[in-house]
Order: C-alpha cells, then structure tokens, then sequence
C-alpha cells in the first residue's frame, strides 16, 4: 500500500482541471469537448494513479511498451562501431497470442504516454499480470510499418493489443525478427 500512496503523490497532476497538451487527462481533468479522439474513462478503483484517458484511435499514441516477466527473454549484442553493449528482446517473445474469446492473433502492450519514468516499472507490474523485470518500447510506426493495426481497447487500463497479424507461422516470425532488432530493452531487475 505504501508504494501505492508513493506513486498517488508522484503521478497526481498538480494543475487539476487542465489537460495536459499531448492530449491525455489525468482522473481529476477535464477532456475538451471539441475533442473527437479521447474518451474519458471512469477507474475502477482507487488504486489506479495513472491517466485514466482511451483514446478513440491510435492516432495519438506515442509509446507502446511491451512487458518482459523474465531477464532470460532479452538477448545481448555489441554495436560493431560504439563497442557498446544493447539488451534485444528475443524474436519467439514477440510473436501473437490467440485470445480464443476474439478468436484474434494479438500482441499485448501497453501505452505508458506521460507515466514517469520511474513509475513505469511498477506500472507495468501490476498491469501485465504482477511480475516485469524490464520492457521494450515501440513507436506505434514500428507495427504500422509491417501492416500490423492498433487497438487500443484500456482492457486492462492503457492496454493496447497490436493486430492483423499474418496466419502464416513464418510471417509471424519474420515480422517478430524485424520488430526485436528496431528497439533495445530496457532492464531493471534480474528475474
């Protein structure tokens, strides 16, 4: 609870009332009426301190972030040129999922526009099933670019689940090989 009430202090806008300018709300703000692509979205619970605001299309979102539960799941390269050392998220960690209630091929992340920094790990923690030890983050272009779509649904809050996947096994793997060289991951604990 403790870490709850830290994040609550660090997250809670201190100018209720204004949206921010990249067009999300906190829980307290007001979306402008003129607005046709946010959606002001009640939470659940108390316990959410993070912007609480859907968008109607992927058009405004920035980063998605993608949660990784195990350090084993990233890879390490050296850059020939700098001699420096990047995290990669393995390719058969990006692949889709069938959720057999859509009967779609999705990936699942997670929008983490104006989350600070150092509120995005336990953000994703607790949103991503209650273990992450790192993340890779996307530009929504990164899937856009290979024909994948965007649905940004907030099932849980700020979850955004990437589409339209091929059918074909080694498509999928083609596109997971393309996606896991675009960004380097991020780790911030061992697990």
């Amino acid at each position: 609870m403790w870490l709850i009430d830290s994040l609550r202090k660090l997250l809670l806008p201190r100018n209720v009332g204004s949206p921010p300018e990249s067009g999300f709300s906190d829980v307290n703000g007001d979306v402008s009426k003129d607005s046709d692509d946010l959606q002001l979205i009640a939470p659940e619970s108390g316990e959410v301190p993070f912007p609480l605001v859907r968008p109607r299309s992927a058009d405004i979102l920035t980063t998605l972030a993608f949660s990784v539960n195990e350090a084993k799941k990233f890879r390490k390269d050296k850059d020939k040129e700098s001699g420096r050392e990047s995290l990669y998220i393995r390719p058969n960690k990006l692949l889709p999922r069938l959720n057999t209630e859509s009967g779609r091929l999705e990936l699942s992340t997670f929008c983490i526009d104006e989350i600070p920094e150092d509120a995005v790990p336990v953000f994703l923690a607790t949103s991503a099933g209650g273990v992450s030890v790192g993340r890779v983050d996307f530009l929504p272009a990164d899937f856009l670019e290979r024909s994948l779509s965007l649905d940004p649904n907030w099932t849980p809050h700020r979850h955004v689940d990437v589409l339209d996947w091929p059918t074909e096994e080694d498509a999928q793997k083609a596109i997971a090989l393309q996606l896991s060289v675009k960004r380097p991951g991020i780790l911030w604990a061992e697990g």
